[in-house]
């Protein structure tokens, strides 16, 4: 599905912390998760997304995930996908390129 075709509205936004915390926010409601460490944090935010799109909106729905690693601009589908929307080289906001 081209991304002009999923939704601006509602996003799942999802943040993992550096110290391992993690929180969700979805239309206006704040979910915090408890993960056990960033991988299980990532999973959490995914499953969370692919449960609204499957059975909220009936739709995919964008998903936003910010963590330690970087940044990233996804959709999540009602059958369990999650397709990247933003290109590579877009996504990280904390690589940097050191000439060699």
């Amino acid at each position: 599905m081209a991304d002009a075709l999923i939704p601006h509205f509602p996003v799942v936004h999802g943040n993992v912390y550096p110290d391992g915390t993690a929180h969700i926010n979805f239309a206006a409601h704040d979910v915090p998760l408890t993960p056990a460490n960033v991988d299980d944090a990532r999973a959490q935010i995914t499953s969370y997304a692919i449960a609204a799109a499957r059975d909220v909106l009936h739709r995919p729905v964008r998903l936003t995930t910010v963590d330690p690693d970087g940044q990233w601009t996804l959709a999540a589908h009602p059958d369990g996908r999650i397709t990247d929307l933003a290109p590579a080289a877009r996504r990280s906001v904390t690589s940097e390129v050191t000439p060699r």
